[in-house]
């Protein structure tokens, strides 16, 4: 009797594993990013590209322990919130810029005729099976269907929160942006019949010329990784973005953990921001986010080392991808009293003139 129920437990795991396989591989060949085929770069070592100085983020850290963190972590509480919707101007032509916080990493930037919109999500849930997790707990601050005439999408990099299909799909397919993302992304988003789009590489520019101005757009560095499935990690490049607009420049961040680039972009860009999007969460459990999400003391920090006049804290209290709770990070933002910082929610402007 006790072997006839060792053989059937040993057949149901076996079952088990195989399922699970399956579905792993038949999961990766749906979702997952080709492999980059180029030069060998001091960020690409002919398979994979890499943080500044060769890093790959949560390299050394054990991944049960990075799982067992957010069981471990005391977890912050969140709850459903609901800001008002309103219409947007349709273009800003006044001689600075206009930013508008629409949640999480998605802003809209007008200046100099053009409507820009960054690593844009209207999704419910930014993932590869939708309604699951994470869930959103709080709403654009303008319908889909309400925007301007958009002329240029910046993707910063293809996680589920900041590159989300459904969204881009209906974007293309009523405004036709030009979408500017990274190395080896646009066969990607072609899958889906995403066409206009534009590959850089860290320090390559956009220019775009309007009659009386022209933005330049530069992709710079940061430190953070790419995955879309299982086995594409670094399969293709992150990065963040410089904007000059109208005599303005701006500096955006989708999410980035604080680390070697800050000097190089001090370097590159010796003088001063005069506004920056930087992400202050989802910071907690530090063993997971360390490496590749900043706190919000860290993005304090990078305003003051990257000279940005108007810093805004995004990245935060719409989607539930840490421990750290909904209002957390723009809570530290307010204890710490930092100047020229404010902490983002839809709906939130700012003219920078």
């Amino acid at each position: 009797m006790l072997r006839i129920i060792i053989r059937s437990f040993l057949i149901i795991l076996s079952i088990l594993i195989i399922s699970l396989a399956t579905f792993a591989i038949l999961f990766d060949t749906q979702f997952r990013s080709d492999p980059y085929i180029g030069e060998v770069t001091d960020h690409f070592d002919g398979e994979k590209f890499s943080n500044i100085g060769g890093e790959m983020v949560n390299e050394d850290t054990p991944r049960g322990n990075r799982f067992r963190a957010f069981f471990d972590d005391v977890r912050g509480s969140w709850e459903k919130k609901t800001y008002p919707t309103t219409l947007p101007d349709q273009s800003y032509t006044g001689a600075g810029i206009k930013i508008t916080h629409v949640g999480h990493s998605t802003l809209l930037i007008q200046g100099a005729g053009f409507n820009i919109l960054t690593d844009p999500i209207w999704s419910d849930s930014p993932s590869p099976f939708p309604g699951v997790w994470p869930k959103r707990f709080s709403n654009p601050w303008i319908h889909i269907d309400a925007l301007p005439k958009i002329d240029i999408i910046l993707l910063s990099h293809n996680h589920y929160d900041h590159m989300d299909i459904p969204t881009l799909e209906y974007l293309e397919a009523k405004h036709h942006p030009l979408i500017i993302t990274w190395l080896w992304n646009g066969a990607y988003l072609a899958k889906y019949g995403i066409m206009n789009t534009l590959e850089l590489d860290w320090f390559e520019t956009y220019t775009k010329k309007s009659k009386n101005s022209e933005t330049v757009i530069h992709f710079v560095p940061a430190q953070h990784y790419s995955r879309r499935a299982v086995s594409d990690k670094n399969n293709t490049l992150w990065g963040w973005f410089v904007l000059e607009i109208n005599k303005k420049k701006v500096y955006f961040t989708g999410d980035t953990g604080y680390g070697a680039f800050i000097p190089v972009l001090q370097e590159h860009f010796p003088e001063w921001f005069d506004v920056g999007m930087v992400s202050i969460g989802a910071f907690r459990p530090r063993v997971v986010m360390k490496e590749n999400h900043t706190t919000p003391e860290e993005a304090i920090q990078m305003q003051k080392e990257l000279k940005i006049k108007q810093a805004i804290g995004i990245h935060w209290g719409t989607f539930n991808l840490g421990t750290d709770g909904q209002t957390e990070a723009g809570n530290v933002i307010q204890e710490k009293n930092a100047e020229n910082f404010d902490s983002a929610y839809p709906g939130k402007e700012w003219i920078i003139h």
